[in-house]
């Protein structure tokens, strides 16, 4: 290449020829070659740094993308975990219910027959099937649990079906959510509802009307007048009224004795005080007779070293 020339390759052809220049355009023209160099490494390196970025960003986004996913499967995860727990729990507390009125009819009534219904099967939580005198069976009372905090209308339709299914003669629905307007005991469409505190006053009711029927029924007199009268009259509003009062009489009687008995402790209590505070100053006074006295005091029965043992009590 000559100094006054630059080769030059056409763009289209390929063609190379010598491009010959004066020396006074080649600093514009070495310029003009640093500037679109510059231009061009500017260009590759804002390219680079974008493509670089978008893939950062693509990363980013699949991350986060990620994480919001493992987050909203994690709470799925807990929140399904926590309905277990607590379907777990109410079915725990309804069993330990069934448990403790299987205990109590079997405790109340050792001559009758407690029998819990299996799990899965229906016909309520367990069927007590009273025995009259003679030994021999004179109905069932099917009993149903219900540990929840609202009540459901619904339970009376599947507790009557329950009961027709074991041929029992009276249902109950012992629940610690009474219906609205409805409090201690009741009879609604043809089941006893009744608060599992006072279901062993129902059940003691229940089980006479039971017999007393079996024994009207043992009667040919009465024949089935008789009965229906008496069927009549415990589904009726005046039974209800006399049974909330039995109830009632039967809580306020507890709450009395519970109340006499907390009562007569601390009046006990109270009482011991002013005893153990009199034997202490009664044996204070013997020892500073003893003091003074010497050996001519006399031993006086009940008092001799009473002091030092009373204050050892009082000072523990």
């Amino acid at each position: 290449m000559k100094d006054d020339a630059i080769d030059v390759v056409c763009p289209k052809c390929s063609f190379e020829f010598q491009l010959p220049l004066g020396s006074a355009l080649t600093p514009l023209m070495d310029a003009e070659i640093d500037r679109r160099l510059s231009a061009q490494r500017q260009q590759i390196v804002e390219e680079t740094r974008a493509v670089a970025s978008k893939d950062s960003d693509d990363r980013n986004h699949v991350a986060i993308a990620m994480r919001d996913k493992m987050i909203a499967d994690m709470r799925l995860e807990i929140d399904e975990l926590r309905r277990r727990i607590d379907r777990g729990s109410q079915q725990m507390q309804g069993e330990i219910q069934e448990l403790t009125l299987e205990a109590m009819l079997r405790t109340a009534f050792p001559r009758d027959r407690i029998v819990p219904v299996p799990k899965g099967q229906s016909g309520g939580d367990a069927i007590h099937e009273v025995l009259g005198l003679s030994g021999s069976p004179v109905g069932a009372i099917l009993w149903e649990c219900k540990q929840t905090k609202t009540w459901s209308n619904e339970w009376l339709r599947k507790t009557k079906q329950d009961m027709r299914t074991v041929a029992a003669a009276l249902c109950v629905i012992a629940t610690s959510t009474m219906p609205k307007d409805l409090e201690v005991f009741g009879h609604l469409d043809g089941v006893y509802v009744v608060e599992f505190r006072h279901v062993l006053p129902l059940a003691q009711i229940l089980r006479r009307v039971l017999i007393e029927i079996a024994a009207i029924r043992a009667t040919t007199k009465q024949g089935a007048a008789a009965t229906e009268k008496l069927l009549s009259y415990i589904t009726g509003q005046q039974f209800r009224n006399r049974m909330v009062s039995v109830m009632e009489a039967c809580v306020a009687l507890q709450n009395d004795l519970d109340a006499d008995k907390r009562a007569t402790a601390r009046r006990w209590a109270r009482s011991q005080q002013h005893v153990d505070a009199v034997i202490q100053s009664m044996g204070g006074v013997f020892g500073d007779l003893q003091v003074l006295l010497g050996d001519s005091m006399p031993e006086l029965a009940g008092f001799a070293g009473a002091s030092e043992p009373d204050c050892g009590r009082q000072a523990s």
